[in-house]
């Protein structure tokens, strides 16, 4: 919490205090009236591209500054760029933000962040890294340009086993065979396995 309290940079909703009370976790951040990107892509139409390279420029900047900190924000979405102060956006939601030298993502076969927006190394559980947050901006990125995501969930899939340590923990185990590369698409997740390849 502390680490994350001292980030201060003109694309971040700043975090300035948290604790829990009353079992009741809670966060005091930035007030940014606005949107978010979520919201801009859903309302249509998506953005041209010379706001998107904007777009990205500053959410870049932003994550360049994090991880300088030694951080990895592991949930950059749509939904968590705030668009205020005049359109400039401003990533949130830090809550499962992790320091560079740590050495596990969670528990035992648990994933952290948003299914459409995993790198590989997240599905598999293990070390996050700078590339990490790199990978989902992209696909934010696309996902502004042409305004659908690239890899949504079936609106007809079938609920996913609950985990009792974790709600977004992912039911594979970590043994699981590696899936085949995806050649359709060269931005697909399968067909770059290794952070290292990808950038």
């Amino acid at each position: 919490m502390a680490l994350l309290a001292r980030l201060d940079h003109p694309g971040l909703v700043r975090l300035h205090d948290g604790g829990i009370v009353d079992d009741c976790p809670f966060v005091v951040t930035d007030l940014v009236e606005g949107s978010t990107l979520a919201g801009r892509i859903a309302s249509g139409p998506p953005l041209a591209p010379g706001a998107v390279r904007r777009l990205g420029a500053q959410l870049a900047d932003a994550l360049a500054y994090v991880h300088a900190a030694g951080i990895v924000h592991r949930d950059v979405k749509p939904a968590n760029v705030l668009l205020g102060d005049g359109g400039r956006p401003r990533l949130a939601d830090f809550g499962i933000a992790r320091a560079l030298e740590a050495t596990a993502a969670t528990a035992d076969g648990c994933v952290v962040g948003t299914a459409a927006y995993l790198a590989p190394e997240q599905v598999r559980g293990e070390v996050v890294a700078p590339a990490t947050d790199v990978y989902a901006l992209g696909l934010v990125l696309l996902e502004a340009l042409t305004g659908r995501g690239e890899f949504p969930e079936p609106r007809s899939s079938p609920p996913r086993p609950a985990c009792t340590a974790r709600p977004w923990c992912s039911p594979e185990p970590r043994s699981s065979p590696p899936r085949p590369a995806c050649t359709a698409r060269p931005w697909c997740p399968t067909a770059c396995p290794r952070a290292s390849a990808r950038y």
